[in-house]
Parts: C-alpha cells; sequence; structure tokens
C-alpha cells in the first residue's frame, strides 16, 4: 500500500510540477510580450514627442543663433540673395508686359471702335444703294400712260391749237423715244408727219423743259402723267416745224369743209340770181 501511495503522490507532484512550469513560461512569455509592448509604446510616444518638440526647439535654436549672428541657414541665405532678387525682377517684367498689352489693347479696342462703326455705316450704305438701284431697276421698268399736250401751231400743224395724244410709255423712256412714240401715234391717226434730221420736240413737265439726256423715272414724271410737247428746235435751239408729206387729217378735214362750203354758198348765189332773172321777166 505504501509503495502504490508514494507512486500516487508522485506522480501527483509530477502533475503539480508540469501545470507549475506551464504556468511559468506563461507567466514569462506575457512578461516579455508586456516589456516588448512597454517598449514599443515608449518608443513611439518619444517620436511623437520629438515631432513636436524637435522643430520648435530648432527654430528657437536657430532664431537665436541668427539674432546673433553666429549662424544663418544657407536655404535662407540663398533664398535672400538670388531666389528674392530673381523673382522680383521676373514679377516686375511681367508686370510691365502685362500693362504694355493692356494699353496696347484698349489702343486697338479704341481704334476697332469708329473703324466698326465705319465699316456698319458703308455697309448700311451699300444696302441702301443696292435698295434704290433696285426699286430704281423696278421702277425704270413700270409701264403706263402718258398723255402728251400738242401744241399744234408751235409743231406745224396750224389747224389746231391742242391736241391730246396718249401713248403707252416706261418710265425709262428718254425724250428720244418719246418723240418716236409721239411720230407713230401722229402716223395711226394717219397723219404723215416727222420730225426733221437733226431736231427734236421740246418736252416739257410742270412747265419745266425735260432735259434730253433724263428719263421720264428721272423727270419726276408721274405714272399716267401728263406732259407737253412745246415746240420743234433743231440742235441749236432754233425753232422747226415737223416735215409732212401729205396733208394731216385735221388740215384734209378743214379744207374738205372749207370748199364744201364754198361749194354751197355759188350755189346759193346761182339760185338767187335765177331767181332774180325770173322776177323781172315776170315783171
Amino acid at each position: 500500500d505504501d509503495v502504490v501511495e508514494n507512486q500516487r503522490v508522485k506522480k501527483l507532484e509530477r502533475k503539480a510540477l508540469k501545470i507549475w512550469q506551464e504556468k511559468e513560461r506563461i507567466k514569462k512569455k506575457e512578461l516579455a510580450r508586456y516589456r516588448r509592448e512597454e517598449t514599443f509604446r515608449k518608443k513611439v510616444l518619444s517620436r511623437e514627442f520629438m515631432k513636436e518638440v524637435l522643430p520648435i526647439v530648432q527654430n528657437d535654436m536657430l532664431k537665436a543663433l541668427e539674432s546673433h549672428d553666429s549662424w544663418e541657414l544657407t536655404v535662407v541665405k540663398e533664398v535672400r540673395d538670388q531666389f528674392l532678387p530673381w523673382l522680383l525682377q521676373g514679377v516686375e517684367a511681367q508686370v510691365d508686359l502685362t500693362r504694355a498689352t493692356k494699353e496696347t489693347v484698349e489702343g486697338l479696342v479704341a481704334s476697332v471702335f469708329p473703324l466698326q462703326g465705319a465699316a456698319v455705316r458703308l455697309r448700311e450704305e451699300a444696302l441702301a444703294r443696292q435698295r434704290r438701284k433696285r426699286a430704281r431697276e423696278a421702277a425704270l421698268k413700270k409701264e403706263g400712260l402718258l398723255t402728251v399736250t400738242v401744241h399744234g401751231p408751235s409743231i406745224g400743224i396750224m389747224d389746231q391749237q391742242s391736241i391730246l395724244v396718249t401713248i403707252p410709255v416706261l418710265a425709262a423712256d428718254p425724250p428720244a423715244i418719246l418723240d418716236q412714240k409721239i411720230m407713230e401715234w401722229f402716223k395711226q391717226q394717219g397723219q404723215d408727219v416727222a420730225v426733221p434730221p437733226g431736231g427734236w420736240l421740246r418736252l416739257a413737265h410742270n412747265g419745266k423743259v425735260m432735259d434730253r439726256n433724263t428719263c421720264l423715272l428721272d423727270a419726276a414724271v408721274p405714272e399716267n402723267g401728263t406732259i407737253e410737247v412745246m415746240s420743234v428746235i433743231d440742235s441749236n435751239g432754233i425753232p422747226m416745224t415737223l416735215d409732212s408729206s401729205r396733208p394731216t387729217t385735221a388740215a384734209s378735214s378743214f379744207a374738205a369743209s372749207r370748199s364744201q362750203s364754198l361749194e354751197e354758198g355759188q350755189d346759193e348765189d346761182d339760185e338767187f340770181d335765177e331767181g332774180k332773172e325770173e322776177e323781172e321777166e315776170e315783171g
């Protein structure tokens, strides 16, 4: 029994020893981990502290050294002596260039506005000329009837004081064309008359003689207006009469009526003489 009890006790002791050893191992391991973490934490805190404090200390130290003219940073010296003068010179040049550019642009803008206004005026004038040209072209193509008052005696038609001639015309017709159309009207009426060579009809509108180089539109003759034939003249302004190869219809009518009245008067005289002779015979 004692032997068995001793073995059981030894077994319990060995088991307890193993448990204690395991606890010690774990304890040592955790202690080592704690120490490592503590060391790491202190290092991190130290690093953070130095990151905050060291720049302040350095700046204070550098300022103290610079204030006593005992030491100066190379970078500060280079920036002050080299970089800043170069930068200020470049900025000044850029400012001068910007100022000159601005003045040039303002001058160009100031000079462009009058040119733009002149261009606009020229364009408006060109458009106005085109509109006037198109309006004139359209007006020159207008057709109408023109009433021409012809003073008969002034052109050689002695038996009529005033003749009304109605002819189709265009606004672009000059006096030379009007002369031809008036003569054609006379021919259509059976009066074979013509303007003598080197002569033309002296036409007038509202009492003003029409220029031979103008047209009805330029002479301000309205549509379906009226003009007058004052006389027939040559290039020197000497009065002329129309050429006629045979009497005009009016003159022929007048001569026929005149001869008829003369014949009727002669017949009446003959009848009167015969009646008188009969009375004498009866007496």
